[in-house]
């Protein structure tokens, strides 16, 4: 009887879990299978919105660029408006059948590479266009081959154009900290153009700091620039590249509990794996979405944001609002982002050790002098051969400058690089003592030059960002030129005084000579945005002249 019993209740469990295993088993239950399909069809459709979407962006971006491109043509070559709207006509068309054979395809990355260069809708956009065969054909076919070639060659010098002052940007701030030679100068820019690929100044440029040119050059141009430089510049240029002890790792939420972190680790260890051939794009995107919609559930009970992350977050609106507006690139706004992560890890952890905090402060304040006092001994050097009474009295007040200026901050972070310390009152007072005449006068002739060759080039970076940003035509251009040599010529004596006008005061100054008729309805929706951006910046101590 008791084996009947067990034999029975054996039956019965095996039953029980064979229709468990059935039940979870999506091909022999239909529930499942229909929960399955309905998930990957909304996923599908959610995919089909959003490649729709990028689309209507690109092509909206597309017709504005063409509305200017055409005008522009159509000045250049005095064509007639039937045939500018057929050509405009016809490179939409193209446009168009590439977007919709991407979207055939599937390729969801190459529509969003292309709405990424959709954003900037200025040069960039336009050198796209130009990559395509099918885009240069529409050009070709209502350009004759002579009209063709002179478009082509005349987009290609804007670039070189842009390319050129930007080197001659990097090396005038380099110049900057450094106190360089003319015969330094020219071996600096020799090697940024043989070094540096192909690009183009970006309204980003105008803004950029000595320390952020110093900090490119050195990723791009390891070891070799530093056979250019004396012993004394090495030290400053050394100084400013190294990165900081603390605050260099990528910043996250306490408890490692970022969920844009997490998916952003996911995202990438993924396509690793895809690259790899481990697992398809199908699983990718399967397992992509999975985590997405896990995150989704979690980021309901992540509500006690942090200080930092609030700050953090705020700082990404903005700077998103920037990238869709046009004023920076995308690359830039990753660039912002990724420093301030790395700003806020070191307050977080300082806050957290008092310790560090005050190890960090004493390393900052040494630094500040460590970078001064070699900025005033390599500026020293450029005076030529001294006797000991002179080297020691320069030397004197070096010292006491560096003094003077380190008491004067109050907050050792905010230590603006950019300060150029050469300048200093009793440091020049003190040049003019110890030299003869003629010696003061060849060191004036250097200040001279100095100054005037970053006068250059502000100018000439104001207009070639300008020309990338809105695509100005030869007339604008030269127009643009006109008007910055005057706004220099309108500076009282920046040779005495020591200073240069800025790349953002001269772009002010320039926007204000301008009547309605300088530009185009298009380039003027681009150009007042940049103009919005850059005036406040005119308040903050590294842009006061």
């Amino acid at each position: 009887m008791r084996k009947g019993n067990l034999l029975w209740l054996c039956i019965a469990t095996t039953l029980i879990l064979t229709n468990v295993v059935m039940s979870q088993d999506p091909d022999r239950n239909p529930d499942e299978r229909k929960r399955k399909a309905e998930l990957k069809e909304r996923r599908e459709r959610r995919g089909r919105a959003g490649q729709e979407r990028l689309k209507t962006f690109i092509m909206e971006r597309l017709d504005s660029l063409l509305q200017q491109v055409g005008e522009s043509i159509g000045q250049r070559y005095e064509l007639e408006e039937t045939t500018i709207k057929k050509l405009r006509q016809t490179v939409r068309e193209s446009v168009e059948n590439q977007l919709n054979q991407e979207k055939d395809k599937g390729s969801i990355s190459d529509i969003i590479r292309i709405a990424g260069i959709a954003r900037d809708g200025g040069m960039q956009m336009l050198e796209m266009l130009f990559s395509q065969p099918n885009c240069r054909a529409a050009l070709a076919k209502h350009l004759n081959g002579k009209q063709f070639q002179d478009y082509l060659d005349f987009t290609k010098a804007r670039g070189q154009r842009g390319q050129r002052v930007v080197n001659r940007q990097l090396t005038a701030l380099i110049d900057q900290q450094l106190s360089l030679t003319s015969n330094q100068r020219k071996k600096i820019e020799q090697m940024l153009v043989i070094k540096t690929s192909d690009g183009w100044p970006s309204m980003d440029t105008l803004t950029m700091t000595s320390k952020e040119a110093i900090n490119l050059v050195h990723q791009n141009h390891t070891g070799q620039i530093d056979e250019i430089f004396s012993q004394k510049q090495s030290e400053i240029w050394q100084r400013l590249v190294t990165p900081p002890k603390y605050g260099e790792t990528k910043w996250e939420a306490k408890d490692g509990n970022d969920l844009k972190a997490r998916f952003h680790k996911a995202e990438v260890e993924i396509a690793e794996a895809v690259k790899a051939g481990r697992v398809t794009k199908k699983q990718a995107d399967e397992r992509l979405e999975a985590l997405r919609r896990r995150l989704g559930a979690e980021k309901d009970d992540d509500l006690n944001e942090d200080e930092h992350q609030i700050q953090f977050r705020k700082a990404e609106v903005r700077v998103k609002e920037a990238v869709k507006a046009g004023r920076i690139t995308k690359e830039q706004a990753d660039e912002r982002l990724e420093g301030l992560r790395r700003r806020l890890g070191a307050e977080e952890r300082n806050q957290r050790d008092p310790a560090i905090m005050e190890e960090s402060e004493n390393a900052s304040q040494n630094t500040a002098k460590l970078i001064a006092e070699a900025q005033l001994a390599a500026h020293t050097e450029q005076l030529g051969p001294l006797n000991e009474r002179a080297s020691r009295r320069l030397a004197l007040v070096s010292k006491g400058v560096v003094e003077q200026l380190l008491e004067a901050r109050d907050e050792w972070k905010d230590l603006n690089f950019d300060d150029d310390i050469t300048n200093h009152s009793l440091y020049q007072k003190t040049i003019e003592d110890v030299l003869t005449e003629d010696a003061f006068d060849q060191y004036n002739a250097y200040q001279m030059e100095r100054l005037a060759f970053r006068q250059k080039v502000s100018r000439d970076l104001v207009v070639a960002s300008l020309d990338t940003h809105l695509l100005l035509s030869e007339n604008q251009r030269k127009h643009f030129e006109v008007i910055t040599d005057m706004v220099n010529m309108w500076q009282p004596t920046p040779i005495a005084t020591g200073l240069a006008l800025t790349p953002v005061h001269t772009l002010i100054q320039l926007s204000e000579q301008l009547n309605n008729e300088a530009l185009s309805p298009w380039q003027w929706n681009r150009f007042n945005p940049v103009i919005e951006a850059i005036q406040p910046l005119l308040h903050e101590p590294e842009f006061q002249e």
